[in-house]
């Protein structure tokens, strides 16, 4: 199947005939051009395969005399000529370049010559696809159209020919990823889960490990960016290690690496994996390019168009090339449902249970203790969440390709992340709610039903107090990427490669809520060991004269992580085989935040309370309160200054990182089969400080601490092809995950009373070095990984 694969490469160009004048140009560039290889010995079908990609020029072959050829090592800048010689020396074909086509012919050769190699993975290379006319005398006899296909199969070829376990998206074309964004796009790895809000995905997470294990790579370069959910059950606001993906448009990249196993000569500090995200470059193209595209969509639920705009264009003078790239989105959507805050054991009083209810089930709600209690749900609720959502994302990128081993790029990324939200729920969790663990106010149980977990699935209770809440918020994030990347071969083995850069997200979020209450009801909820759970009420929750105003509560974040890169790489080929690679990096992280919270209790009576039936679409009608109108009618501002923050969350955490590492790395074949290794080990010391406020009878006393760790994480993968379709991995490694910002506050509350003194949050003397497992040494994590991948063909 892979070398019928290979023939509807080859035969693919005929389908796409291009003008004689792009013909003549390509021709001209394929005589006189440079392009960078970096082949090994492997198939020979596989190898054309990939030359084909890198040059761009289409491919003429008859498969049979491809079969059990063993291509030559290519390496290094130089024309397309140069390379197809290389690649085919001592070969038992004639590979020439006639015009603007690739033709491999067979050459009379004796069957010993032809067991003299085995097949192995192919390496990855840079994809570019240009079609071509193909002689009709070399035309194959299978045919398949380039496009998606070509990106998975260039996709199969970068996994296959890697040490460690990665998956590889590639998307050869702008707005090629079909998904809303690139959480979406991962969730198709395998070993990836990701978490939704807003009906889009947000976080992921790999091999089991939580987001905040994590590491997330942008054009070479570390990246954090927070946003929010609308649910606190979601994270609400995430100032944690967590990359929330929904800031960026798929259609920004086409290329995803998620490395499962980690290398020396990665950074520490994602021990759950590395999400490696690329942009597109100019000379990924062969010629000028411009792309633009439109997708919108309506559904039964949102009334307006959700539009995706997508824009590229790129162009290319001599040695340098300049690519820009623009995506839109906007998006409404509408979740409701049932839900509860929680599910806990709970004792109901005495009086609060009905003398109709006797014997052992009253036994267990009055008497019960520890896990003999009966569990209940809190706040049994009726809800909706709509968002309006907007993504913008821009790119730029300035490269310089002289042709003689040299790539420089310079990357500019702008993401902008809007949600404009409403939250709108009713639920019994007014005065007397059904909110606490315990019942002890006016609430009487006047039935119930108790599964036989001691779950309370059904029950009617009186004396209810239910609230209804509205809860507008708006929020944004800011991405800015600046990234600097290069390599040049300062010999025919001595590489030496760069980056630098900067990115900074900032998030601002506000949200105002205002409560709304109802008492003395007799509420019933049925079915919550069900997926359809009920509320029946004996008042219209829909009548704006049942509720009354009980209090408001507003609040203001702002989350800012910003990084500084830098480091560079030397690798020596000191053979064929084996490359010997040293790196030094160092890298600044800063993260800073803080939360204002106000509220205002029994603000009073309004002799005309605004307020709204729900407007968007829940499981029932239900009053909730007109925010603006509300705050406007009290005469109450949202602003909010340091007079109102949260204590504990106005503290900043910087770290300064130096890192060197040494790897060696081995390209050979034994017993026929590939044998692939890195082994290495890398060096890390990182400065911590943490600043914060301790609130005291004094006000904010200002407090830092500082604290620092390093070590010496080694790591090995390797990788042997047994078959074409069977590769075996295995990978051991050590390898650190920092702590979580929670961890490294140097925030606290202390108050001294006149004879005596009180912590509510002890200061900390120090901070806490990288975790998990705690029992061992230097709470440092331990990895070992081993794969088998079976990766039968299934080209046509």
């Amino acid at each position: 199947m892979k070398y019928a694969n290979l023939a509807a490469l080859l035969a693919g160009a005929a389908l796409l005939a291009v003008p004689v004048a792009k013909a003549q140009a390509q021709t001209r560039n394929a005589q006189t051009q440079t392009f960078r290889f970096d082949a090994p010995a492997q198939d020979l079908s596989d190898a054309l395969i990939e030359f084909s990609r890198v040059t761009g020029l289409p491919l003429a072959a008859a498969p049979a005399a491809l079969r059990d050829l063993r291509s030559k090592p290519v390496r290094g800048q130089m024309t397309a000529a140069q390379g197809l010689a290389r690649m085919t020396r001592d070969l038992p074909v004639a590979a020439r370049i006639m015009g603007n086509t690739i033709i491999v012919q067979p050459r009379p050769q004796t069957a010993a010559a032809r067991r003299a190699s085995g097949p192995v993975a192919p390496a990855p290379s840079r994809a570019v696809a240009t079609t071509a006319p193909v002689p009709e005398d070399a035309a194959p006899d299978e045919i398949v159209v380039n496009g998606f296909r070509r990106s998975l199969d260039l996709a199969q070829a970068m996994k296959r020919a890697a040490t460690g376990v990665q998956e590889v998206i590639v998307a050869e074309d702008i707005a090629a990823f079909p998904d809303q964004n690139l959480a979406e796009a991962l969730q198709r790895v395998p070993g990836v889960a990701i978490t939704r809000d807003s009906g889009e995905g947000r976080r992921i997470s790999l091999r089991g490990l939580g987001p905040e294990f994590t590491r997330t790579q942008l054009n070479g370069m570390e990246v954090l960016s927070n946003t929010a959910s609308g649910l606190d059950s979601r994270g609400g606001v995430s100032r944690s290690r967590a990359f929330d993906y929904s800031v960026f448009a798929s259609e920004l990249f086409n290329q995803v690496v998620v490395e499962k196993s980690w290398s020396a000569s990665q950074e520490e500090g994602g021990i759950g994996g590395t999400v490696a995200l690329r942009t597109a470059k100019p000379f990924d193209y062969a010629e000028d390019t411009m792309v633009l595209s439109a997708k919108g969509q309506v559904n039964q639920y949102t009334d307006t168009l959700t539009p995706r705009l997508v824009g590229l264009a790129s162009v290319r003078r001599g040695d340098v090339g300049l690519l820009v790239s623009a995506a839109y989105s906007s998006a409404d959507t509408i979740e409701w449902g049932y839900r509860n805050w929680n599910w806990s054991q709970m004792n109901w009083g005495e009086a609060n249970v009905a003398p109709s209810i006797t014997g052992d089930i009253r036994d267990q709600l009055v008497n019960a203790t520890g896990g003999g209690r009966v569990w209940n749900s809190r706040a049994q609720t009726y809800g909706s969440w709509f968002n309006h959502r907007e993504r913008l994302g821009l790119t730029g990128t300035l490269q310089y390709n002289p042709g003689d081993g040299t790539d420089v790029s310079l990357d500019v990324l702008y993401s902008h992340l809007t949600n404009d939200r409403a939250e709108n729920v009713i639920g019994n969790a007014g005065p007397n709610g059904l909110d606490a663990n315990d019942v002890t106010g006016t609430q009487v149980l006047q039935s119930v039903t108790i599964d036989r977990y001691g779950s309370i699935t059904d029950a009617v209770v009186s004396g209810v107090g239910l609230r209804s809440e509205a809860k507008p918020t708006q929020d944004s994030t800011d991405f800015w990427q600046i990234a600097l990347n290069g390599r040049t071969d300062l010999t025919d083995r001595l590489e030496l490669a760069g980056t630098a850069g900067w990115s900074r997200s900032t998030f601002d979020s506000a949200w105002q809520r205002a409560y709304l209450v109802s008492s003395g009801h007799t509420v019933g909820f049925a079915g919550l060991d069900t997926d359809t759970p009920v509320n029946t009420y004996d008042f219209d929750p829909a009548n704006p004269s049942a509720w009354t105003l009980q209090s408001l509560q507003w609040r203001e974040n702002r989350i800012e992580s910003e990084f500084w890169n830098a480091g560079a790489t030397l690798g020596w080929e000191v053979t064929d085989t084996s490359t010997l690679r040293f790196g030094g990096e160092f890298k600044q992280f800063d993260n800073s935040a803080y939360q204002y919270n106000a509220t205002r209790n029994n603000p009073g009576a309004l002799a005309d309370l605004p307020t709204m039936v729900n407007p968007y679409t829940a499981e029932i009608p239900f009053v909730v309160g007109d925010v603006p109108a509300i705050y406007a009618a009290l005469d109450q501002g949202f602003a909010l200054d340091e007079s109102n923050l949260s204590v504990g969350t106005d503290y900043t955490v910087n770290e300064r990182t130096i890192a060197a590492f040494a790897q060696y790395e081995l390209n050979t074949s034994i017993g026929g089969m590939d044998l692939r290794i890195d082994a290495g080990v890398r060096y890390y010391d990182t400065r911590l400080t943490s600043r914060g406020s301790s609130a005291t009878n004094a006000g904010l006393v200002p407090v830092k601490i500082s604290n620092s760790y390093d070590g010496f994480p080694p790591a090995i993968n390797i990788a042997l092809n047994l078959r074409p379709d069977l590769i075996a991995r295995v990978g051991a490694n050590r390898n650190i995950s920092r702590p979580g910002f929670g961890d490294l506050s140097a925030a606290a509350t202390v108050r001294v009373p006149a004879m005596a003194a009180r912590s509510a949050r002890a200061i900390p003397t120090s901070l806490p070095t990288p975790r998990i497992p705690s029992k061992l040494r230097w709470n440092i994590m331990t990895a070992r990984a081993a794969s088998w991948r079976w990766a039968p063909s299934t080209r046509t």
